[in-house]
């Protein structure tokens, strides 16, 4: 979590580590070997083609996404929200004076 006194700004930032052939792969157990085939050149085709958007565009976009499982992990959003509150709480009171 990032603040920013100047512009006012609360950034929460979620990181994820993408990896290709686990991310685009469309493999299953069951597929034979031409199956297993199409698939690395399926995702050898998409990392060379988000190579060239990055080259070009300088940027790719990928979505996600954010799963809470249960109980421990809501808590854990609620919290850094909480946190994050009393951030703009503390600036703002500190603006005041």
């Amino acid at each position: 979590m990032e603040y920013d006194k100047k512009f006012k700004i609360l950034v929460l930032n979620f990181y994820k580590d993408i990896n290709y052939f686990e991310y685009f792969s469309r493999r299953s157990k069951n597929d034979n070997i031409w199956g297993v085939i199409k698939d690395y050149k399926n995702v050898w085709f998409k990392r060379i083609k988000d190579s060239l958007k990055i080259l070009f565009n300088n940027r790719i976009t990928l979505s996600n996404d954010f799963i809470l499982r249960d109980v421990d992990h809501i808590n854990d959003f609620i919290e850094a929200l909480k946190e994050a509150k009393q951030f703009c709480l503390e600036d703002k009171n500190e603006n005041k004076n």
